[in-house]
Formats: structure tokens, C-alpha cells, sequence
């Protein structure tokens, strides 16, 4: 699974409202817990919504979602739902994702574009992980 802006965000709110290490640590757990049972409930939505639609969505639902913890408006409790609410629905768009990947792809193409899909995405979060940490104090 890979590591969401949301997590990230409420992890580094909760840390400043509250100095407390381990309630930062449970903020960025939160979004994993969610994942998992999404997985287990919602992925035969994955098969359902239309791919494209959906991610495109889900990806501007998504900014917004990290937008509002970012800006800090929301109570604590009001962001870990946040956050639960969305590594629900996370789950769908990973398995649907996946899936169009799967049908715009075919044999040895798909293995392809799979690494490649792997390699930018781990890129990007080693990239933001570096941009964050030089741009914080």
C-alpha cells in the first residue's frame, strides 16, 4: 500500500497540536485500518463504476480531502474520520485502477507498464518526502 497525503497531513497536524509522538503515529496508522477493510467489503465496486470516471473523481475528491487537513479548519477527531472515510474508498480506486491498467494493457505490456506504474509512484513519494522535508523548518 502506499503512503497517502492524507495520512501524512493528519500525522504532521496531530504532532502540532498535541506534541505527542504516539498520536501522531496512530493519525498516520489510521489511513492503513481503513484500507484494509475496504478491501475486504468494497472491492466488487471496483468491477462496477465506471474506471475512468471514477478515478478521475476519486483523485479530485482525494485533493480536496488533503486540502482541508492541510488547512487545519477540522476538530482532531473530524480529521481521523477524514482520513478513515477515504482509506475506505482508496481501496476501490486501487483495485480500479489495477484493473484499467489490466485493460489498456495486454501481455507483456502490462507487465511493463505495471513496473513503470510502480517505479513513478515510489519515485513521486521519495520525491515529496525529500521536497517536505527541506521545506519545513
Amino acid at each position: 500500500m502506499k503512503v497517502r497525503v492524507e495520512m501524512l497531513a493528519l500525522s504532521a497536524l496531530l504532532y502540532t497540536a498535541t506534541g505527542s509522538a504516539l498520536l501522531a503515529g496512530l493519525g498516520f496508522v489510521a489511513g492503513y485500518l481503513p484500507q484494509a477493510l475496504g478491501a475486504m467489503t468494497l472491492l466488487s465496486l471496483a468491477d462496477r463504476v465506471p474506471s475512468r470516471a471514477f478515478l478521475a473523481g476519486w483523485d479530485s475528491i482525494r485533493a480536496v480531502v488533503t486540502v482541508t487537513l492541510a488547512s487545519g479548519i477540522l476538530p482532531l477527531w473530524g480529521m481521523l474520520t477524514l482520513v478513515i472515510a477515504a482509506g475506505a474508498v482508496d481501496a476501490v480506486a486501487a483495485a480500479t485502477r489495477s484493473a484499467l491498467l489490466a485493460d489498456v494493457l495486454t501481455g507483456d505490456r502490462f507487465i511493463l507498464g505495471r513496473s513503470v506504474f510502480n517505479l513513478s509512484s515510489g519515485g513521486m513519494q521519495i520525491f515529496g518526502f525529500a521536497v517536505g522535508g527541506r521545506s519545513s523548518p
